[in-house]
């Protein structure tokens, strides 16, 4: 397939850049081959989801010196098989895709075995989906995943090299919840928030937590969040549209039976004070009831509203951007840019 070759090149293109001579073209070629034919058979009524990982069995990895408990690691079969379509489905079946890949090695097409699995790549796939801030690289020089039937992407590390989506190959991955126009859009909502996080911090525990801080912790949280039900909708295989909306017409929706989660806004304010990092300051919070603490910040929010309420919301909060300071912002001093 004329796109598969394509896909190979720029691979191998990217690995070359990155320093490394092996695997040639023509392996990089037949593992995509082997595995885009993979994902289109069925085991057991399933069509399967995996990741192969090409990693030299004689030196696998280059662990960091002091490694955690979580840290992937390789662990070999009891007797190599050679790579095929039917082999890789039967294994890929028995090793989860979130936690597992199966190791894979050969210099060329013909001694292309599967010599191993790796486990513990919970973490690096949560970094992977923008689930998590941090997380390990993906071991070994390449890593090729099956998204879904047809549709490979692959990896070196945290790298992205290229992906294959409805026979179209693309050669960059849109950070979607990185982009400007995405936070300008977010900042407005998440701005009060941040004000009353940090009014409530500073009224039970004095600290130096500022709203800029909150501010960035919560879209991060939020950002986890969104990421976590789209990986869930994925995973269902069932389909679905997620729709974002500030002011939602239920006028235009159809809803069957609804379902109102209030839980998740006192979540994400409490998870963002642990993705922010105040070690200090989330360990004195859990001293606190959560509860207590996310009524306290609702009540915060809720004031902020009542004393802009009798001003235009743009004259008071002064943004139609994200803001540079939300303390610049609250003092009317910050311009547009």
């Amino acid at each position: 397939m004329e796109v598969l070759n394509s896909m190979a090149t720029v691979v191998h293109k990217r690995l070359v850049a990155l320093g490394y001579s092996t695997p040639n073209l023509q392996v990089i070629r037949s593992i995509l081959r082997i595995v885009h034919t993979s994902s289109l058979i069925t085991e057991e009524g399933r069509f399967v989801q995996g990741s192969i990982t090409l990693a030299n069995p004689q030196k696998p990895d280059y662990p960091p010196y002091i490694q955690r408990s979580d840290y992937p690691q390789f662990t070999a079969l009891q007797t190599p098989e050679k790579l095929t379509p039917e082999f890789f489905v039967k294994i890929a079946r028995a090793v989860d895709k979130w936690s597992g890949s199966i190791a894979i090695w050969g210099e060329s097409q013909k001694t292309l075995v599967v010599w191993g699995i790796v486990d513990q790549l919970v973490a690096t796939n949560m970094h992977l989906n923008r689930e998590n801030i941090g997380g390990f690289s993906n071991p070994g020089i390449l890593t090729v995943i099956i998204d879904r039937p047809g549709d490979l992407t692959a990896y070196h590390g945290h790298i992205f090299l290229a992906s294959l989506r409805a026979q179209r190959l693309l050669l960059s991955e849109a950070d979607v919840f990185s982009s400007e126009a995405l936070i300008r859009r977010l900042s407005p909502t998440f701005s009060q928030r941040a004000l009353a996080i940090t009014s409530a911090i500073n009224k039970t525990i004095p600290s130096d937590y500022d709203d800029q801080r909150a501010l960035n912790a919560l879209l991060s949280a939020w950002k986890a969040t969104v990421a976590r039900i789209c990986i869930g909708l994925r995973r269902t295989g069932t389909g679905g549209t997620l729709l974002i909306t500030p002011k939602p017409n239920q006028k235009l929706l159809s809803t069957s039976y609804g379902f109102q989660y209030e839980r998740l806004g006192s979540a994400i304010t409490l998870v963002a004070l642990n993705i922010d990092g105040s070690v200090v300051l989330w360990d004195r919070i859990q001293l606190l009831n959560h509860d207590n603490f996310s009524e306290e910040v609702a009540k915060e929010a809720k004031g902020h509203k009542r004393r802009v309420g009798k001003r235009k919301k743009s004259k008071a909060l002064g943004y139609s951007r994200m803001p540079k300071s939300l303390t610049d912002l609250l003092a009317g001093k910050l311009n547009k840019y």
